[in-house]
């Protein structure tokens, strides 16, 4: 059998199948190089596509992260800003407290302090005011006058009723050994019993 495809019109047939065969074989060597070549390029440039994506996402996340941390260390130093100024006695502040969040909140607290602070002041000046008038109208009066606190100790003595005690000193001490004019403002009132 092998002999008849090797001679006659079996050989003429041969040769065109093995050439058909090598050319079918060249078409898809090409083929393989052509597609290998392409896929080669191909993959370059994807290869670069994927690292310019990379690097692009890299810069969005950079710029995403600095735009939340200046959202929250603005309103932080604000904050700050609005704390040490009044420590430092600044209570006229002008304070913007647009947000909601926790930052917001602690800026209202920082605006509702100094007002609250601005208000107490205000009232213990009044009180001072009153009690500067009290002492003065007290001072000039002609009759002794001493002043205790709740816990009965002398908190104030005006001019006449120092006079006094200074000038009836000795007699005081005959009674009181204990008796001491200059240091009566802070002592009880039991300098004055037995």
């Amino acid at each position: 059998a092998r002999q008849l495809i090797v001679t006659g019109t079996n050989l003429v047939k041969f040769k065109q199948s093995v050439e058909l065969v090598n050319k079918v074989s060249e078409f898809a060597n090409n083929k393989a190089i052509s597609f290998m070549e392409h896929a080669g390029k191909e993959r370059e440039e994807a290869l670069f596509w994927v690292y310019a994506l990379l690097v692009l996402s890299t810069l969005c996340s950079l710029g995403i992260v600095y735009l939340f941390a200046r959202a929250i260390n603005r309103p932080l130093t604000q904050a700050v800003n609005v704390a040490n100024s009044i420590a430092a006695g600044n209570l006229h502040n002008q304070i913007t407290h647009d947000r909601q969040d926790e930052t917001g909140q602690l800026l209202i607290a920082f605006d509702s302090m100094q007002i609250q602070l601005r208000e107490r002041i205000a009232r213990e000046k009044a009180i001072t005011e009153d009690a500067l008038r009290i002492n003065r109208a007290l001072d000039c009066v002609t009759t002794g006058v001493i002043i205790l606190d709740a816990q009965h100790q002398v908190i104030y003595i005006n001019e006449v009723a120092q006079r006094l005690f200074k000038s009836d000193e000795r007699n005081i001490r005959q009674e009181l050994p204990k008796f001491d004019a200059n240091n009566l403002i802070g002592a009880p009132i039991d300098v004055f019993y037995h």
